[in-house]
């Protein structure tokens, strides 16, 4: 009897222990892998959209420094050989157009001409090439690329001590007199940029000084770990030591063709942040084995069933994310940015205000859905959104759709999931108000109602058909009609986040027109965390 019950334990310890053993060893390689893929896919990500903000800030420069040198009247300015002071002064008053670029971008800090004319007067637009100019470094590398772009960190001194990527490039004037036009461009908003992302991330010349950085290497400074010509012998991708760390490297070339010099992005990952996750996947693989010997069978439908759970979450969060990303591509596709920049500029440049005020508007728009994540928002940077797409439909319209919106102060402080309200007003303006001839108005109120969120948006248009929105919302099946309706993404991404007591509900507005119920918890921002309030009536209606 003994006998058998040894031989019973030893066959379950057998059956039981070895195949979790392997799985837990099997898993614990694969976790590690999974982790160290994923880094590299957020980092290749995070390169991507550094690299994609920087190919327009090039584009723009590129666009005005083409304007420059055209310019009939700049050159008529550095070319004219002046016999007075007062007629170099009435000169420059007349042909002030280095300001006129600077303003249109705000990127850009300051334009120079530096040209071969004893005659003219420096005032920081327009200055000599002076013997000490004509040595700088700077000055013949352009000379020598003979009509070509390049750019390289520079860095602005004694006085002002600040730092800046500067385009340089040389042109040819009469009697074979020679000029250089730089371009000093502030890499604020790319820095901006840089500072949101998870790991270390370097914008680099090309003698790998830093232009601006996510690191503690300060701009202008080389990367020593990059001067072993890894980047020369065309690698990607390699592991060294960085700052005492082995870590990851992911370099990247920026695929442009407005400068003679190329320009990278590098990415820095320590090796013990890319597989953190799979440590603590192995500890958890030895409890695992532990527990085995006491839970049998039970730990085997536990795991199954704890496996089952969190794939379903996974699901779940892949499919909000999905969602949103699809809702976020609804506004406008990326590639129309660049010229609506353009025209935008054009017509500033010829007086069109209006119009250059609502490009300047749908350029805001892309913008902010380019760069729009999944975090939380504001109220007030969601309704400044929602004003601005208003603006435009309004021009798009001839004055014809009205807008009232109505939120307390305190209200405009809370924090919501972002494109939650735009989508219902595009759908308010195009399903309800577009077609109709008369003036038509939507109206958005926010008010705090049995411990919730109320945002509620109403039109006054030809109204939708009800019994099919409540279709919509209790269906997981859409037809292509329904999938240009934005108000499913929105309901079931509310109720993704928060779960089944929020969403949003639709009825009839009187004598026509629609009322959208928007229904969120309250939810504040302290010192950058998030918390829920469910009861608190006291602020604001």
């Amino acid at each position: 009897m003994k006998k058998t019950g040894r031989n019973i334990l030893f066959v379950f310890g057998t059956a039981s222990l070895l195949p979790i053993l392997f799985i837990g060893i099997f898993l614990t390689i694969r976790m590690r892998k999974m982790a160290f893929d994923q880094s590299l896919k957020e980092a290749k990500a995070e390169i991507s959209r550094v690299e994609s903000r920087m190919e327009e800030t090039l584009q723009f420069i590129h666009t005005i420094e083409n304007a420059t040198i055209s310019d009939a009247k700049i050159k008529s300015v550095i070319q004219t050989d002046f016999h007075s002071p007062l007629e170099v002064f009435n000169s420059y008053s007349e042909n002030n157009f280095l300001k006129k670029y600077e303003l249109t971008y705000s990127d850009i800090a300051d334009i120079r001409i530096y040209v071969e004319n004893e005659t003219l007067l420096d005032n920081m637009d327009y200055m000599r090439a002076t013997s000490e100019i004509k040595q700088m470094s700077w000055y013949q590398k352009a000379i020598n690329l003979k009509g070509k772009s390049f750019g390289e960190y520079y860095r602005e001194g004694p006085i002002i001590n600040k730092d800046y990527f500067m385009i340089s490039r040389s042109f040819h004037l009469k009697k074979d007199k020679s000029g250089v036009m730089m371009i000093l461009v502030d890499l604020r908003r790319i820095s901006n940029v840089i500072q949101s992302e998870s790991f270390n991330l370097f914008l680099l010349d090309s003698e790998y000084r830093v232009l601006t950085s996510k690191g503690h290497i300060k701009n202008g400074q080389k990367i020593k770990e990059l001067e072993s010509n890894k980047i020369l012998d065309g690698q990607t991708m390699w592991t060294d030591d960085f700052s005492g760390k082995k870590s990851q490297f992911i370099i990247k070339t920026i695929d442009q063709s407005m400068l003679s010099t190329p320009l990278y992005l590098v990415s820095v990952i320590p090796i013990d942040q890319m597989v953190a996750t799979s440590k603590a996947a192995a500890i958890f693989g030895i409890w695992v084995v532990c527990l085995s010997l006491i839970g049998g069978l039970a730990l085997i439908f536990g795991l199954s069933s704890l496996a089952s759970h969190q794939q379903e979450q996974y699901y779940l969060l892949y499919k909000e994310q999905m969602k949103f990303q699809v809702l976020a591509s609804q506004v406008n596709p990326h590639f129309l940015f660049n010229v609506l920049e353009s025209i935008r500029m054009k017509a500033h440049l010829k007086g069109e205000n209006e119009i250059a005020t609502i490009v300047k508007k749908m350029g805001a728009l892309i913008r902010r859905n380019l760069e729009m994540s999944n975090d939380y928002i504001t109220l007030r940077e969601e309704l400044s959104f929602v004003e601005d797409y208003l603006l435009v439909q309004n021009f798009r319209f001839g004055n014809k759709i009205h807008s009232n919106i109505h939120f307390s102060d305190e209200l405009l402080e809370l924090t919501i999931l972002p494109l939650t309200i735009q989508p219902i007003v595009e759908n308010s303006i195009i399903h309800g108000l577009e077609g109709v001839k008369e003036a038509g108005t939507v109206t958005i109120i926010g008010k705090i109602t049995n411990g919730k969120l109320i945002i509620t948006v109403i039109d006054d248009g030809k109204g939708i058909d009800i019994n099919k929105i409540q279709n919509l919302l209790n269906s997981n099946i859409k037809t292509e009609e329904e999938k240009r309706i934005g108000i499913l993404n929105i309901y079931q991404r509310i109720r993704i986040k928060f779960g089944k007591a929020y969403g949003l509900t639709v009825e009839k507005n009187h004598p026509r027109g629609t009322i959208v119920h928007l229904i969120m918890p309250i939810i504040k921002m302290k010192n950058k965390e998030i918390s829920y309030d469910m009861e608190d009536e006291s602020i604001g209606n």
